[in-house]
């Protein structure tokens, strides 16, 4: 299985909803399924400054990963902070995680993005960050430069 990303469109709105609610279950952030598809709704229909990608197969994706965007003239222009990242645990341990960050950071290269940045606060996702490369901005971040 690879980790492919795709750019999560409005029509996928049911499949990322199942895996955020998976997600948020699994680390106990409570957010109720109407609040969850009234925060999605915007992000992907474009409009406002982010982006969901889903990432595996397009027919049963396996986790996702939330960007936000903004501007820093300290980071260098538009930077993306990653604000969630979900692998379903039957499919974990499979470096898709990594391969997952990797097409993103090139992809936001590409793109012109001058960073992308994550937040630490849970174990699994900072140890992919470190693993990864990202290097640490302050006890609450870290960022990788693109």
């Amino acid at each position: 299985m690879t980790a492919k990303l795709r750019l999560a469109a409005p029509e996928d709105a049911a499949k990322l909803d199942r895996l955020m609610a998976a997600c948020h279950d699994e680390t106990g952030y409570a957010m109720d399924e109407d609040a969850r598809s009234a925060a999605l709704e915007p992000l992907l229909a474009g409009d406002v400054p982010g982006a969901a990608y889903l990432i595996g197969p397009p027919s049963s994706p396996v986790g996702y990963v939330l960007l936000r965007f903004g501007y820093s003239v300290a980071q260098g222009g538009m930077v993306a902070d990653i604000d969630e990242i979900y692998i379903r645990p039957p499919v974990r341990n499979r470096a898709m995680a990594s391969e997952a960050v990797n097409s993103l950071a090139r992809n936001l290269r590409n793109l012109g993005i001058a960073r992308l940045t994550a937040r630490l606060d849970d174990a699994a996702p900072d140890a992919l960050f470190r693993r990864l490369l990202f290097k640490g901005r302050s006890e609450q971040r870290l960022d990788l430069a693109l």
